[in-house]
């Protein structure tokens, strides 16, 4: 995973899971993207789009990255969707999660935060380096996620 370069600096998101005692802290966090399903018809003699809401929501699944460490957090996080869904076929609704993931100032006083409903971790992304050798190995879960909400501070 490539990291941008000049002055940025790593992102710093808190997570917080219910069943889970603390918080995970994470580099990078996203996307938290929800949009409104939409179908695409053309009509008239020039064949026009048209693009209407279908009132369905679309939220594509979330990834979390942070440096490798010695903790296992993580992939205890992914493990316990695994070890359910093995026999069962699915993840049971008693794993689906409310996640939710604060985007901290570098300061670490809270900037934003999203509430991820019924999430649960179906990837993990382990030993990533960064091609151009200037950052450790990450490691991330990748979490699907039913629906989004921004929680006002």
């Amino acid at each position: 995973m490539g990291q941008v370069r000049g002055n940025h600096q790593p992102g710093i998101f808190r997570v917080e899971i219910d069943g889970y005692d603390g918080s995970i802290n994470f580099e990078y966090a996203g996307p938290f993207e929800q949009t409104v399903g939409v179908s695409v018809t053309a009509t008239g003699p020039n064949m026009v789009p048209v693009k209407e809401p279908t009132g369905k929501l679309e939220t594509p699944d979330v990834e979390l990255r942070r440096p490798m460490n010695v903790n296992t957090d993580m992939w205890n996080l992914f493990k316990e969707t695994i070890d359910a869904a093995t026999g069962a076929g699915t993840v049971p609704e008693d794993l689906w999660k409310e996640i939710d993931v604060v985007q901290m100032a570098q300061d670490h006083t809270d900037l934003a935060r999203w509430r991820l409903h019924n999430s649960f971790a179906f990837a993990y992304l382990g030993g990533e380096q960064d091609v151009e050798g200037d950052r450790a190995k990450t490691e991330g879960v990748r979490l699907a996620v039913e629906w989004i909400e921004r929680i006002d501070l």
